[in-house]
């Protein structure tokens, strides 16, 4: 996408297959690593995935990450991800080695903010076979 002067805009407009969302998901739960070839570094990984200050809510923000934590059988499991438009969501749980995309059309609705949290929290941490763990 571009803004009104031409100039590309860097904060929206991504499109991008979920298998491919996922595949950066992975290379930020892999601290850079991709294939056994560090191709960004795992400091900027860290850093970047740091809380730097409120973005209102439940999250936090990065270096364009959001930042979060879920409640999990008493326990809270952090996570980091991205938002977009109409429920489009990335999770990377580094606790539980997971990497979850969702996908939604909820476009112009409410529930693009609440629900994709809800299913992840609801259904997918619940379902996590790492999260027997988290169980006492």
């Amino acid at each position: 996408m571009k803004m009104v002067n031409g100039d590309p805009s860097g904060a929206s407009a991504l499109r991008l297959r979920p298998r491919d969302l996922a595949k950066i998901g992975q290379l930020l739960l892999a601290h850079g690593n991709w294939n056994g070839r560090q191709i960004v570094s795992a400091n900027y990984i860290t850093q970047s995935t740091k809380s730097m200050f409120s973005a209102g809510g439940l999250y936090y923000s990065g270096y364009h990450w959001f930042i979060g934590r879920s409640l999990v059988n008493g326990r809270e499991v952090d996570w980091f991800g991205a938002r977009g438009l109409g429920g489009q969501r990335l999770f990377v749980v580094p606790s539980l080695d997971l990497v979850v995309v969702m996908t939604a059309g909820l476009y112009n609705n409410p529930l693009d903010g609440r629900l994709p949290l809800e299913i992840f929290n609801d259904y997918v941490l619940a379902a996590s076979p790492a999260i027997d763990r988290f169980r006492q």
